[in-house]
């Protein structure tokens, strides 16, 4: 057997192996069975019949290895890793795909931001002398000061705590 071969069956195995399909029904269903024909509507946007098309191309390429047909072989392994793929991509969703639009976060020291959180606390504590509490002084103290609207605006009520909490003011 040629390194090319071996090299065929090592990756038409590994696609075998990667994809069990004991649990995928049998995608076929008669006119008329509505039940059925759901199901495979389901599995085919869930990418289940995908899957399960990679794993029969990969097969079928190890069985065309077996009789010599290095060309079939070829054809079943591309065939097998573009339904595998398509199987993956159906399952992406776009939450899995968002941390693909950003780039990774600086590295190093953190950012001080001492000065600019002082701020909020102060505003926050003169909120509090005029009366307000919780999450109204919070609130009232960025609607009150449109830089820090500008840079505490979008942070939850949490986040917002959480920064007053840990702020020390000398």
């Amino acid at each position: 057997m040629t390194d090319e071969a071996k090299s065929l069956r090592r990756y038409l195995r590994e696609i075998v192996s990667a994809t069990p399909t004991d649990g995928i029904a049998n995608p076929g269903f008669w006119v008329g069975d509505k039940a059925a024909e759901r199901r495979a509507i389901d599995d085919l946007r869930a990418g289940r019949l995908h899957w399960r098309s990679a794993h029969d191309h990969a097969r079928r390429g190890i069985e065309a290895l077996d009789a010599g047909d290095m060309d079939l072989a070829e054809t079943c392994l591309n065939l097998a890793r573009r339904s595998r793929w398509v199987a993956l991509e159906a399952k992406l969703t776009p939450a899995i795909v968002a941390d693909l639009n950003n780039s990774a976060r600086p590295r190093g020291r953190k950012p001080r931001n001492d000065a600019r959180n002082r701020l909020l606390v102060k505003a926050v504590r003169e909120q509090e002398k005029a009366g307000r509490e919780g999450k109204a002084a919070r609130a009232e103290a960025i609607r009150a000061n449109p830089a820090l609207d500008e840079v505490f605006g979008g942070l939850t009520d949490a986040a917002l705590r959480k920064i007053i909490r840990e702020t020390k003011i000398l």
